[in-house]
């Protein structure tokens, strides 16, 4: 009769030991799945900011002084002005020095030291970190067709500009960019 109650107990605690080991494997897994998500989305989140080298910035074009500026943005396309969005260049425990807040099209320009990262002062280098297409012919998802009349322009401050992506900011300007399609 003892000898059938210690075999009780001890199946007892084998199963308790069983349970443990399943509960810590489980964390295991949990906690290593967490990891390779938040790896991942470490690469992704990254990936565009740290791949986008404009080849034309010459640092010299750049402030040598802290900066934080407020240039404004407005893209209209085919006569329909486009919403620039907020939270262009962050994202959780990031903030690229070229980044929006809000979405009326103030673009933040915020460089403790712009010379050790010149070509984010371009225009390409915001389109970039928007992850939207800025060159001479293609401006978001609209591109000037072959054998067309389509234009693209870009003015600063009132005067057209012909950089387009290459365009450094200097300061609190005003960049306006129209495309429009033309049959």
């Amino acid at each position: 009769m003892k000898k059938d109650k210690l075999s009780k107990k001890e199946k007892i605690k084998i199963e308790k030991e069983k349970e443990k080991q399943r509960k810590k494997i489980d964390k295991i897994i949990i906690i290593s799945i967490i990891i390779l998500i938040f790896s991942i989305w470490i690469y992704f989140s990254s990936k565009n900011i740290t791949t986008y080298k404009n080849p034309i910035v010459n640092p010299n074009q750049v402030p040598n002084q802290r900066t934080h500026w407020h240039p404004h943005l407005t893209i209209i396309i085919n006569n329909q002005t486009q919403i620039i969005p907020a939270n262009i260049g962050i994202s959780p425990g990031k903030e690229s020095s070229t980044h929006t807040h809000t979405d009326d099209g103030k673009i933040h320009i915020e460089s403790l030291n712009p010379k050790a990262n010149p070509e984010t002062f371009s225009l390409g280098y915001f389109f970039n970190e928007w992850g939207k297409s800025f060159n001479k012919t293609c401006i978001l998802d609209k591109c000037i067709r072959n054998n067309s009349n389509d234009t693209l322009k870009m003015y600063v401050n009132g005067k057209e500009n012909f950089e387009f992506e290459n365009y450094i900011f200097k300061g609190d300007g005003r960049i306006k960019i129209i495309f429009t399609t033309k049959n």
